[in-house]
């Protein structure tokens, strides 16, 4: 089978005669060669859309050819691409995808076309999905092909094989069906297949093949998607970690902020329960610890008085005076009390996920380092402090969890321009950071004491709490 480019490279040869005999004739087909050759490099994993260059905030430059060539416009503005990754049964006896090699952050895992995407004001419909894909699976036989492997949460059907899997979700060429849709392919299933596939992404909500075989993490995410809208719709998979050969990738299906009984009840209601090991750190380890008491005591804390002070401080800025500083010295002592029950026996992971069961505690301190009046406070320098303690945590909670979102980008840039407003001030030279908690994990606050400085500068500082490396 002879391909597209190839064609048109044998329309370039010398002496070859174009469909009008003209420089018009020419230029249409030398756009079309580019075109297809882009496709094609794409296709293998090279060219400017994976070297970072287009990722899809510009649309694909008009085709140069005559009104006539109405078949280009089933060229696709993006090639599909599968990247170093394989879809095996993972520990649950479920699918998923693994990498296949080590793969670095940054890298291509894969670039998949939908089967039917909505958008607008309320991106999420079902019917609206439903009707796209009965009517493509009417006109296209890869369609059928692929909606056939991706689950419908009926156990009466048995699921098609990895082998028919692997190879029905890999770009292919599409031919018009030749049977009747059949007992499958019916409306009411394609609900249920909707319901459990979807990817709500960019405000938009689409249904893809092998992307569905994603599946989903609140603790171990190592990969992100972004839907390049201009490019057809089709999604980009990077991967945002190191991930060893062998490893399964993940990806969020949803906001996985929150407790472990809001994370379940939006699972449970995309009908799977998320076990990930976040969900069983704090299903089985926590509950019961000297930890997990803190963490309540301090939300309650917060759901119950301070949640609603610093409303009060935020309607009435002018009178906030005293009462800020009372507010925010109480949130501390909250925030040091969760970071002084961590178990010795914890990682930086469990810690993180711990930690992020406090959030809305330590955002409310950050808020009131950031808008009170600095003449309220005896010391500039007592704000940053305390506003870089909190962020400290505050990044490290997110790094293992939703580590992709706009809050831990947020989180980070503040925390820089914490440590950057903190080298601008008179430090004495027996300013230092101290643990807060005896603990390989970086949590640490600035304290004045006669003892060696373990970081010189806040900088040092900074690096070494997000490159995991100790500083003596």
């Amino acid at each position: 089978m002879i391909s597209a480019s190839a064609l048109v490279s044998e329309a370039l040869e010398p002496g070859a005669e174009f469909p009008d005999g003209s420089a018009e004739g020419l230029t249409a087909v030398e756009s079309l060669h580019e075109r297809l050759e882009e496709l094609l490099m794409q296709s293998r994993g090279d060219g400017d859309l994976f070297g970072g260059v287009n990722l899809g905030v510009d649309p694909v430059p008009e085709l140069q050819v005559p009104e006539s060539w109405t078949w280009t416009l089933q060229i696709p503005p993006v090639a599909e691409f599968v990247g170093p990754v394989e879809i095996r049964w993972n520990e649950g006896c479920e699918r998923g995808l693994f990498a296949t090699r080590q793969i670095f952050p940054g890298e291509v895992l894969l670039v998949s076309r939908p089967l039917a995407v909505h958008s607008g004001v309320w991106a999420y419909s079902t019917a609206e999905l439903v009707e796209q894909l009965l009517d493509a699976c009417r006109n296209s036989a890869r369609t059928r092909c692929q909606l056939q492997c991706l689950t419908d949460g009926w156990t009466s059907r048995a699921p098609p094989t990895l082998a028919v899997v692997s190879q029905a979700l890999r770009p292919q060429p599409d031919t018009l069906p030749t049977e009747p849709l059949g007992s499958f392919l019916t409306r009411e299933v394609l609900v249920n297949v909707v319901d459990r596939n979807s990817f709500h992404v960019n405000s938009k909500t689409a249904i893809y093949g092998l992307p569905s075989m994603i599946n989903h993490s609140c603790g171990n995410v190592n990969a992100s998607a972004n839907i390049l809208d201009p490019l057809g719709d089709a999604i980009l998979f990077r991967a945002e970690t190191e991930i060893n050969a062998g490893s399964e990738i993940f990806f969020p299906y949803f906001k996985v902020s929150g407790s472990l009984h809001r994370r379940r009840e939006r699972s449970e209601a995309m009908g799977f329960c998320c076990r990930c090991e976040r969900c069983r750190f704090e299903a089985e380890i926590l509950p019961g610890t000297k930890a997990a008491a803190a963490s309540k005591d301090a939300m309650d804390a917060f759901d119950n008085k301070l949640r609603d002070e610093m409303q009060e401080l935020r309607d009435q800025p002018k009178e906030a005076g005293l009462q800020s500083t009372m507010l925010l010295q109480e949130i501390l002592s909250h925030t040091r009390r969760v970071a002084s029950a961590i178990d010795r026996a914890w990682g930086e992971r469990e810690v993180a996920w711990y930690l992020h069961l406090a959030l809305p505690l330590y955002w409310c301190g950050v808020w009131c380092t950031q808008e009170q009046d600095p003449s309220l406070w005896k010391c500039t320098l007592t704000l940053v402090k305390a506003r870089c303690e909190l962020l400290l945590q505050m990044v490290l909670a997110w790094e293992y969890t939703d580590r992709h979102s706009y809050d831990h980008l947020k989180c980070c840039y503040m925390l820089y321009l914490a440590f950057m407003e903190m080298t601008r001030l008179p430090l004495s030279s027996n300013h230092f950071w101290v643990p807060l908690v005896h603990h390989e994990v970086p949590l640490w606050r600035l304290e004045e004491t006669p003892e060696p400085a373990q970081h010189t500068t806040s900088t040092e500082l900074y690096a070494s709490s997000r490159l995991g490396t100790r500083l003596c």
